[in-house]
């Protein structure tokens, strides 16, 4: 997991929405290769394992949130995000689809679900003054 995260590393263009876009396609490309089978078998084992459960978080899930929560700060600082909004929710509603996807392996992480998935929560959050 520590191999993969300097290619889904959030960058700084300048507009937050396209720097998390980028991010999720990169993410999903990573999660429908080897990244997603070992995140799915961490996440697994943490189920029955306190101890994985905490390095899971800690050295995974925890900075990674941390990263998605700052850049959504950052368009909510330079205005393309409506203000006052819940960033842990945020990143729950862009990223927990992903995921569920990847655990039940039923529905694909194609390009066009992480593009409908950004589309409809970016609707919600976006500045229209």
């Amino acid at each position: 997991m520590e191999a993969v995260a300097p290619s889904i590393a959030f960058r700084d263009t300048g507009s937050a929405r396209a720097d998390i876009e980028r991010q999720m396609k990169i993410l999903a490309e990573a999660y429908r290769g080897k990244t997603g089978e070992i995140f799915t078998e961490m996440l697994g084992f943490s189920q029955y394992d306190p101890e994985m459960r905490e390095a899971f978080f800690v050295g995974y899930l925890k900075p990674r949130r941390a990263a998605a929560k700052a850049a959504l700060q950052r368009g909510i600082d330079q205005g393309e995000f409506l203000p006052n909004l819940d960033l842990e929710v945020l990143v729950d509603a862009l990223y927990g689809p992903l995921i569920y996807r990847m655990l039940t392996g039923y529905y694909p992480i194609d390009n066009n679900f992480i593009n409908q998935t950004r589309r409809v929560v970016f609707e919600g959050i976006i500045r229209r003054d």
